[in-house]
């Protein structure tokens, strides 16, 4: 499976890759310009991220920006199976503008938490 973690803080975003890393392969940006970017080249490759964790609060574009980006490249591409969308944050739940996400996690994760949300949306750890 692959995973991308966007998350403008370093050590939030190193958390989350090692957490993650038990169930696929770990991408990690640290804004959402290049996370979109990165997920429209992933669609013209044919090899798609199964699961995108999006952190709310980042500069040069905000999650929800993000996640609408995401949302709008599925369907450009015509993507028959969509990407799982976790937002991650320190705040304690989604704001209610928020739309066509699967999970919330509230920082700071562990690995009990990760693996709530894991469960919750159908997915095993690899090893």
């Amino acid at each position: 499976m692959r995973i991308l973690i966007i998350d403008d803080d370093y050590v939030s975003r190193a958390k989350l890759k090692a957490l993650f890393a038990a169930y696929g392969d770990c991408d990690g940006v640290q804004n959402g310009k290049i996370a979109i970017s990165m997920v429209e080249a992933a669609y013209r490759e044919d090899f798609p991220y199964e699961l995108i964790t999006i952190d709310i609060n980042m500069p040069v574009i905000d999650g929800h920006y993000v996640l609408h980006e995401i949302k709008h490249s599925e369907h450009l591409y015509a993507m028959a199976k969509t990407a799982k969308i976790v937002i991650v944050s320190k705040l304690g739940s989604v704001p209610p503008h928020y739309r066509e996400y699967d999970a919330f996690c509230q920082k700071p994760v562990s690995p009990e938490k990760i693996d709530d949300v894991m469960k919750q949306l159908g997915f095993e750890k690899m090893f």
